[in-house]
């Protein structure tokens, strides 16, 4: 049997053949301006704490639901809300809503995202989750004056200014600090 070419054969096998001459090139400086900015990107969910965007990286978001009930914790101090139910269990939850006046409402965009790193550690308030979007860290500014509260889990702040928040550092500063007030003796 012999195989006859067609123009289409022809035409597909250059195709092929060029594909594979352009695969086959040693990297160049565009490739690797690639590279560099891939890893450079960074995924973040876009949450709303009271009247601020905030981003929290995807990486360490272990699930986001909505609560029935949140539970004040007597002798709490900020930012604990409270504490919901979350998969048979007790799930600290926190509010880092800069101007709010009182305790978070369950409203019906008001979820809890839970932060975590392979399990959960904490939830954290948000009155609305808006959107899952890329960014790339390189472009991320220190933020002008953070808060007392805020300072050290700031990452930094977009060019449309949304404050995206280090979860690590969040992570670290909730598992080594006792929210707790202190106990007094009366």
């Amino acid at each position: 049997m012999t195989l006859v070419r067609s123009p289409a054969n022809a035409a597909s096998r250059a195709l092929l053949e060029a594909r594979a001459v352009f695969l086959a090139r040693p990297p160049d400086e565009t490739a690797a301006e690639y590279e560099k900015s891939a890893s450079d990107a960074l995924v973040i969910l876009e949450i709303r704490l009271g009247d601020e965007r905030v981003g929290i990286p995807l990486a360490q978001i272990v699930e986001i639901y909505r609560p029935t009930a949140l539970s004040a914790v007597p002798g709490a101090r900020a930012p604990v809300a409270g504490v919901a139910a979350w998969r048979g269990r007790v799930l600290t939850v926190l509010d880092l809503a800069t101007a709010r006046s009182g305790a978070p409402t369950l409203g019906e965009a008001g979820r809890v995202v839970v932060i975590g790193t392979g399990r959960a550690m904490f939830g954290l308030f948000a009155d609305e989750v808006e959107v899952v979007r890329s960014l790339n860290a390189g472009d991320l500014r220190p933020p002008d004056n953070p808060s007392a509260a805020r300072a050290g889990i700031v990452r930094g702040v977009t060019p449309d200014a949304l404050v995206v928040l280090d979860a690590q550092a969040l992570l670290q500063r909730h598992t080594t600090t006792n929210w707790q007030s202190e106990t007094r003796t009366i």
